[in-house]
């Protein structure tokens, strides 16, 4: 046979070829589908597994071409189903969450090998901690410093496992790390020390917490301030010299204007084996640090009554 004939006659053998394979391809027919089951968004430290449904088998009705594109998106790509506690989904509800994930619409008139899928939870047993932050140090510029109380984010951590291991579990401690040069507001991110690793079967709710700090900028404040005696001897008399000190303090500038010297009190405290008597403030307001006390201590004469 020519060549040229020989080529005729396999172009007309491949034509009548994909002929075919679109017709067949443009015909309905049912296509078996298997996928893998993944469950997400519960808590996987505070929960174990007790039963989950890992599979399941979709028999789809539709033509070649949107079968070889669901084959394409599915075959590495698990259906997620998502559950926080036990959970069951109806084999209605899983056509549709697998309809929109894969984009597929013919999905929803499937049937499947399984009238439902279901989670179900244990939880295990867990132990509340404050986090230690006593390795962290901050340091701060100049004139600036904390104001208010320090927050710790969450102030519970929780780990889970066996009782046995958690019992042997006695604090959470962060990582030892220092700030330093402070001087604004904000969030510190910390890692925990990862003590549940001594336990296989122990778990954290958190690994990290975050120490949020605000800062202001001190200023100093002086003020002119009464002493008062402390004595255990109401019988004496005693005349202090002198009566009124300079308390110096560094204030946060956003309170300057509201520290009065009503909020401080200084005071001596009496010994007749001393011949001066030193000066402690006894009362300062709590957003306030004592920079300086002039004199820190007083001369005093005591007289019998």
């Amino acid at each position: 046979m020519p060549s040229s004939k020989v080529r005729q006659y396999l172009i007309i053998v491949v034509l009548v070829f994909a002929a075919w394979i679109v017709v067949s391809m443009s015909q309905t027919q049912t296509y078996r589908t298997p996928l893998r089951v993944e469950w997400y968004g519960y808590d996987s430290a505070r929960y174990v597994v007790a039963h989950a449904d890992t599979d399941i088998s979709f028999n789809i009705n539709s033509n070649g071409f949107k079968a070889l594109h669901r084959w394409r998106v599915m075959r590495f790509s698990p259906l997620r189903l998502n559950a926080v506690s036990d959970t069951s989904y109806a084999l209605v509800d899983v056509l549709a969450v697998a309809a929109q994930q894969y984009g597929a619409s013919e999905i929803e008139q499937a049937s499947a090998n399984k009238t439902s899928l279901s989670l179900r939870l244990s939880e295990r047993c867990r132990k509340a901690f404050a986090p230690d932050i006593s390795a962290v140090s901050f340091s701060f510029a100049d004139q600036f410093g904390i104001s208010g109380e320090v927050s710790v984010i969450p102030d519970t951590v929780y780990l889970y496992g066996s009782q046995v291991s958690l019992d042997k579990i006695d604090r959470l401690p962060v990582h030892e790390v220092t700030f330093s040069s402070i001087n604004k507001s904000g969030d510190y991110i910390i890692e925990l020390e990862p003590v549940w690793k001594q336990f296989a079967d122990v778990r954290p709710s958190d690994t990290k917490v975050r120490v949020r700090l605000n800062v202001e900028k001190y200023v100093e404040k002086r003020l002119n301030i009464p002493v008062t005696l402390s004595s255990e001897d109401t019988s004496l008399h005693v005349r202090l010299y002198p009566d009124n000190v300079t308390v110096a303090l560094l204030v946060p500038m956003n309170e300057y204007k509201n520290v009065t010297s009503e909020m401080v009190e200084v005071q001596a405290v009496y010994s007749a084996e001393k011949s001066q008597l030193p000066l402690l403030v006894t009362r300062f307001p709590s957003n306030c640090r004592v920079k300086q006390l002039l004199p820190d201590e007083v001369e005093y004469v005591a007289l019998k009554k």
